[in-house]
């Protein structure tokens, strides 16, 4: 039944009236509000009567001759710039209202797709593996983007592109490999590397082989692992990075580097063998400075492998200013000789030759001529001719190690030559400061 039109001329009828019949849609508003239960539009006498509704209030002005009455609706308001999506399985996805005409996104079945607002041209990112995957709009026109090849890095592979870097799990996690017997032999055929690796080996150690991307050798100090590349060459080569993985082990374990020189250190200053004082130290010097010699024999870092000697002999710290914990000092320890024989007799006095020496070569290495002045000082104050005669042999050590790339690996022979003299294998029977200057 229609309700009583209200507002028509004396004719009983008016061309301008517009009637919303039977409607599905809550009360329609528009215009300025007249009567109770009347609304007037804007520059009309016309009447708009509104019925029942079954859905959420549209808001419109009234239309003029012509223009579509809304009806029945069964969706919520619609904006014209509205983005309306659709049944999707992922949360969130965020987006730009296209313009007209553009696609809406639909069903999709990737998890957790991350990506910046699409605007022309939008991109859609698909099914993945790998979680998260971080995306950038691409240019216009472009298509979806693929994954680029894949190179290995360490323990993970990885897709570069300009714009990201995605990590895929890799299929080999970082343990240790077996390694070919060949190799184990050829580590064996080296005494000093086998004794080396032996130790390590040990203590829990154990060899490895992956691919490694900066060098080729690497060592995991949590895991104990020696790592070399897992490239095919001959075993020479592999040798070669055995090696440096060895050095790299003992290079970074201050500790366990030193009470390893102390253990060798014990059995050639032992009092039961008959080596002298002067060819013990030699062959302390000669065996530590291999943990500072690169494979090749072409190269040793000088600074701190006198660090380990002085540890090892004077019972001072490596700059030689403060007394230091004997733990590493071998001279300290029970059952070992303590004496000068072995130096050249001009050199030998009563006292412990090797510890003087040791102290002499690094105050001269760290501090140069200085050093060396303060050293001298020190002797010609205390009366002491054969500590002053051995700091100036130790000068020109220090000066070797300093300027010739290769003279670390021959510190045995540089030792024996400056300051040794096989004959002098008796106990020191002269004046205690040394012998006199002639």
């Amino acid at each position: 039944m229609m309700e009583t039109p209200v507002g028509r001329d004396e004719s009983g009828s008016e061309p301008n009236e517009v009637v919303f019949e039977e409607s599905e849609v809550e009360p329609i508003v528009a215009g300025p509000r007249g009567y109770e239960g009347v609304i007037v539009p804007s520059g009309y006498e016309g009447v708009i009567a509104s019925e029942e509704s079954e859905v959420e209030p549209i808001i419109g002005t009234s239309p003029a001759y012509g223009e579509v009455v809304f009806e029945e609706s069964e969706v919520e308001p619609i904006v014209p710039t509205e983005i309306v999506f659709e049944e999707s399985e992922v949360e969130p996805i965020i987006g730009t209202p296209p313009a007209y005409g553009k696609v809406i996104s639909e069903e999709f079945e990737a998890e957790s797709t991350i990506g910046s607002p699409p605007g022309s041209e939008e991109v859609i990112f698909e099914e993945s593996e790998v979680e998260p995957i971080i995306g950038r709009r691409r240019p216009m026109g472009r298509g979806r983007r693929r994954p680029r090849p894949q190179r290995r890095q360490s323990s993970y592979d990885a897709v570069i592109s300009p714009e990201e870097v995605i990590f895929v799990e890799s299929e080999v996690e970082p343990s240790a490999v077996s390694v070919s017997p060949a190799l184990l032999a050829a580590i064996g055929s080296r005494p000093r590397l086998s004794e080396a690796y032996e130790r390590l080996v040990a203590d829990g150690w154990r060899l490895g082989r992956r691919n490694i991307l900066i060098g080729n050798s690497d060592v995991d100090l949590e895991n104990k692992i020696l790592y070399i590349d897992d490239d095919e060459e001959d075993t020479p080569t592999l040798l070669l990075w055995v090696h440096d993985a060895v050095l790299q082990a003992y290079r970074e374990q201050d500790d366990f580097r030193r009470r390893a020189i102390l253990d060798r250190g014990l059995e050639f200053f032992s009092v039961n063998n008959n080596l002298t004082d002067l060819e013990s130290m030699a062959r302390v010097y000669e065996w530590a400075a291999w943990f500072w010699i690169d494979p090749t024999g072409n190269y040793g870092d000088v600074y701190p492998f006198m660090d380990d000697m002085v540890l090892a002999f004077t019972g001072r710290t490596p700059r030689l200013l403060t007394e230091n914990d004997p733990i590493y000092n071998i001279l300290s320890q029970k059952g070992t000789r303590d004496d000068s024989t072995g130096f050249k007799r001009q050199l030998r006095d009563a006292s412990a030759q090797v510890r003087h020496a040791t102290f002499s070569i690094q105050v001269s290495l760290r501090y140069g001529r200085l050093g060396w002045l303060y050293a001298q000082e020190r002797e010609l104050l205390e009366n002491n001719p054969a500590d002053f005669r051995l700091n100036n042999q130790c000068l020109d050590i220090a000066g070797r190690l300093l300027t010739s790339p290769t003279s670390l690996s021959n510190i045995g022979e540089i030792l024996r030559t400056n300051l040794g003299d096989s004959s002098q294998s008796e106990p020191w029977d002269g004046p205690p400061g040394g012998e006199p200057d002639q």
